[in-house]
């Protein structure tokens, strides 16, 4: 750990004008989350991976979605000439290489390291009873999505095919089995006699009806729908939290690799689903364990009645994550596409250039318990004219509670990548990793030795 504190700026002055004052915020700060907003082009984008840069120089592991390849570019280094024009001294790119690991995995495809899910992994049995409820629910509904839109399952199935699913893994899970090994071997449930399986289907779906929905779930396991599942790289947090050679890693999961939405948001809430069980067996802890990162976050966690996948794990976790360590971020472009429930749960809020007046409105109402009401009105008057990574950073844990930053120049190159940058920048790393022997920990982790995906960006 350095000094604590991540170093996000400088003050912007009553004028507007940028001061040689820091900004600088403790490493606790995010403990109770935060959400940065601005329309295109207003940097919030750059402020993110600031704060991302920060976090992993001070030893806070990080684990980032990053749909459009913006947050990919964190392993390549920036310039230190340019650095030091910009008032960023090059001894912090420096501080950055000797400290961070960068790695990029790629789902579904062999470009960079390889991640790999099992969406039949049950939760912990520490989770609250309504928990678990709640993440049985979102595993079943979240394949039956998935086969609706890969495997060709019609939409009027959906219903019986749920209840099927949800209550076979319920049966399984109160059996005392931590997980059902493959998809293949959910197929085999569903159609098995209620003697062996522990409860009768039937009410729920037909035999006829389960055989066909167990043909479905097969396909997954074949053509390129079976590279999510594969074996290699099944996930692990023990490992992806873990320093490699005293360095602390920033994971960056690359969804352009993931062909449609509805296979990002069942990756996405089956890494949630699991990440919440490590978090639960992990226990309390008053350090920062990790950083989860959201970017472009509306999709995932929609404002209404829209429940894709991920939208309700990432709620728990908002609500639960605090107590584990768990600081999480998320960055989009406007607060009203954002489900209410989770702001209720945040207590820094970074705002940027953002003219639209619905989503002023919106924002007025999320500041107004961190900043106040007069202070809140003030912000939204100047949001319509803030420039180009300058931001209106408002928590309720600083003091003073809102303050006028202009974001520090990264210390990495702010592009974007597409899947053959990764694959060109990754394929050393990708050659150590198909090197690395597999191990596991006893329950089928993934406990690969120490060099795995070893990657610093130097």
């Amino acid at each position: 750990m350095g000094d604590n504190k991540l170093w996000l700026g400088f003050n912007i002055d009553k004028e507007g004008n940028r001061t040689d004052e820091k900004f600088e915020i403790s490493i606790d700060l995010l403990r109770r989350h935060g959400g940065i907003f601005g329309s295109t082009g207003s940097g919030k984008t750059v402020l993110s991976k600031c704060i991302l840069e920060e976090a992993a120089m001070e030893g806070i592991p990080v684990i980032a979605f990053d749909p459009q390849g913006d947050i990919a570019s964190l392993m390549l280094p920036g310039d230190p000439k340019e650095l030091a024009s910009k008032g960023v001294p090059p001894e912090r790119l420096k501080e950055y290489m000797d400290k961070v690991i960068v790695r990029v995995y790629t789902p579904a495809s062999s470009k960079g390291l390889a991640i790999s899910i099992n969406p039949l992994k049950l939760p912990d049995r520490n989770a609250d009873q309504d928990d678990i409820i709640r993440l049985l629910d979102n595993s079943a509904r979240t394949l039956v999505k998935v086969l609706m839109k890969v495997a060709g399952l019609s939409r009027s199935w959906e219903g019986k095919a749920f209840a099927a699913i949800y209550e076979l893994l319920r049966t399984i899970w109160e059996g005392e089995k931590t997980e059902v090994d493959e998809l293949s071997e959910l197929a085999d449930l569903l159609i098995a006699d209620s003697e062996t399986v522990g409860v009768d289907l039937e009410p729920f779906m037909k035999f006829s009806e389960r055989q066909t929905l167990a043909t479905r779930i097969r396909s997954l396991t074949v053509g390129s729908s079976q590279l999510l599942f594969k074996e290699e790289g099944n996930i692990d947090f023990d490992f992806l939290t873990k320093p490699v050679n005293g360095k602390t890693p920033i994971n960056v999961i690359f969804l352009k690799t993931l062909r449609s939405e509805e296979e990002k948001h069942f990756f996405i809430a089956i890494v949630l689903n699991q990440l919440y069980s490590w978090m639960l067996r992990q226990g309390y802890t008053e350090k920062p364990r990790m950083m989860l990162f959201q970017d472009e976050a509306a999709p995932f966690i929609p404002a209404g009645m829209r429940a894709p996948g991920p939208k309700e794990t990432y709620l728990l976790i908002f609500r639960q994550a605090r107590k584990y360590g768990i600081e999480c971020l998320i960055a989009t472009q406007s607060p009203k596409d954002i489900d209410y429930k989770a702001f209720e749960q945040f207590n820094t809020i970074a705002s940027g250039r953002i003219s639209s007046e619905q989503s002023l409105k919106v924002l007025e109402r999320i500041l107004e318990p961190i900043a106040g009401e007069k202070k809140s009105e003030e912000i939204i008057t100047q949001l319509p004219a803030q420039h180009t990574a300058s931001f209106i950073f408002s928590s309720a844990d600083l003091k003073p509670k809102v303050s006028s930053i202009g974001v520090r120049w990264l210390l990495t190159k702010h592009i974007t990548l597409t899947e053959k940058d990764v694959q060109m920048h990754m394929k050393k790393l990708r050659a150590e990793q198909e090197k690395t022997p597999r191990q596991t920990d006893g329950r089928g982790a993934d406990r690969s030795g120490d060099q795995e995906g070893a990657a610093d960006v130097s």
